[in-house]
């Protein structure tokens, strides 16, 4: 089990693997002296076996069952500790908490890892007091374990709307007190506006985060606020109205943010190489615009406000100095681009870990707006076959099919490349919300996938 980990599952769990991973090096130094961390191999191990060993079922239940009795005991003896004794940093507790919370779904679909991230959380956040004190080793190690939860949680907000980032509470907090403020003619003391600053450098890489914790973190964000949006539209609530003008400003905001980001890949000389030959560090340069791209889309495809930028329209094959009629044709069009930007990164690319959310992502645009039609003219024989008898597409309408037969193939692959239990569900989603555009006429509003996915039960942790 713990060579399988270090052969296959390592390489899967990260966006890129090498000497330079630090998942690999942790688990290498730990595994034979660390109960959490063995346990958690082992488990994580026979939870990717199954799908080709269903046998297994029973050791994994049993290895499931031991690494998580391990990970309470370590917390309850963290929480007994007295907070005057001085404690070193728990980064084994930490790997095992991440392994298990990033995995449990590959055998259980519905377990979104939220308990876990909860101490995740508690944890790093008892110790981002204690720096000055920790030694080198312990302040690399939370380093570490502080981008890694970025990156947890932001993957948890496309899974989990009751999940909302400290950064997001932190930003709506700010906007409704401005917005209260302005109201009531009266001007607030020290109100702090724009994204909450990230102590960290992302010169060095990470193997979840690769070479931005930044764009995660607004992806959480943009995710949790699209789902808030979502839910205070179809409910009537007190100070609604305040709260949609904060949603629409905090939407406004982040896709500005958004826009000033840049990860050409013309600057990968000023990151360190990855060391895996198949994922260069453009391969993380792309990754990093795409969900860039990816949190635009969904902005523009939950909020009206938010204006669609007018350099995707020539990816919808209209002609020169031609303008979309629809708002519709804007949003295929950034889907249409969040594909061409999504070919550039080849499935067998470390980052695959990283790709199914974004799959999904783009699945939600990929809205049909003019169905095809079948003409068919009578010729002067009488004959209805010639060149008189089509079917006639519009190129967006093309575009589109295209780019759904894409998204269907690279899942499919993926369910080759990863666990395949959560792959199969993003490729069933992405189906279910194109079946659901293509049978209201004109292919309706854009749709909120996340209610499609409830409603179908497809919910899981993407990642």
């Amino acid at each position: 089990m713990i060579e399988f980990w270090f052969s296959d599952v390592c390489p899967m769990w990260c966006i890129f693997d090498s000497d330079a991973n630090y998942n690999r090096r942790f688990a290498s130094k730990t595994w034979a002296s660390s109960e959490l961390v063995f346990f958690a191999m082992q488990s994580m191990s026979a939870a990717c076996m199954l799908d080709t060993l269903p046998t297994l079922t029973p050791v994994l239940s049993a290895l499931t069952t031991k690494a998580m009795a391990t990970i309470q005991s370590h917390l309850s003896s963290f929480r007994e500790t007295p907070r005057t004794t001085t404690l070193r940093f728990p980064a084994e507790l930490l790997f095992a908490i991440f392994a298990m919370g990033t995995s449990l779904h590959w055998k259980f679909g519905y377990e979104l890892g939220g308990e876990l991230i909860k101490d995740a959380q508690h944890l790093i956040g008892y110790y981002k007091g204690k720096l000055p004190a920790m030694s080198i080793s312990d302040r690399e190690h939370f380093a570490y374990f502080q981008k890694a939860l970025i990156c947890w949680e932001g993957l948890l907000c496309a899974a989990d709307r009751d999940f909302v980032p400290a950064p997001l509470v932190t930003r709506r907090n700010a906007h409704i007190a401005r917005i209260r403020a302005d109201l009531n003619e009266v001007m607030p003391q020290e109100l702090q506006f724009g994204p909450p600053g990230l102590p960290l450098s992302d010169l060095e890489l990470h193997p979840w985060c690769g070479v931005s914790s930044e764009v995660l973190q607004k992806f959480g964000q943009v995710m949790s606020l699209c789902h808030l949006a979502r839910r205070r539209r179809e409910n009537i609530a007190q100070d609604i109205e305040l709260e949609l003008r904060c949603d629409i400003e905090i939407a406004r905001e982040l896709a500005s943010e958004l826009a000033m980001m840049d990860f050409n890949v013309n600057s990968h000389w000023i990151y360190a190489p990855t060391n895996d030959s198949d994922t260069p560090i453009t391969h993380l340069l792309d990754i990093a615009e795409t969900y860039r791209q990816a949190c635009f889309l969904q902005l523009c495809l939950t909020f009206d406000e938010v204006s669609v930028d007018a350099s995707v329209y020539p990816g919808l094959g209209l002609l020169g100095g031609q303008i979309p009629i629809t708002r519709i044709q804007g949003l295929i069009g950034l889907s249409i681009r969040l594909v061409e930007q999504l070919r550039k990164i080849p499935p067998e690319s470390g980052s695959r870990c990283m790709q199914p959310v974004l799959y999904l992502c783009v699945a939600c645009g990929l809205q049909i707006d003019s169905p095809p039609r079948f003409d068919c003219q009578t010729s002067e024989g009488g004959s209805k076959l010639g060149p008189n008898m089509d079917t006639t597409f519009t190129l967006s309408t093309l575009k589109i099919a295209q780019a759904r037969s894409f998204v269907k193939k690279r899942l499919g692959m993926l369910q080759q490349l990863l666990p395949p239990s959560y792959t199969e569900t993003a490729l069933k989603l992405a189906e279910a919300i194109w079946a659901e555009y293509d049978c209201t006429e004109g292919g309706g509003s854009p749709l909120y996938w996340f209610d499609v996915m409830v409603r179908e039960r497809l919910q899981t942790f993407f990642g």
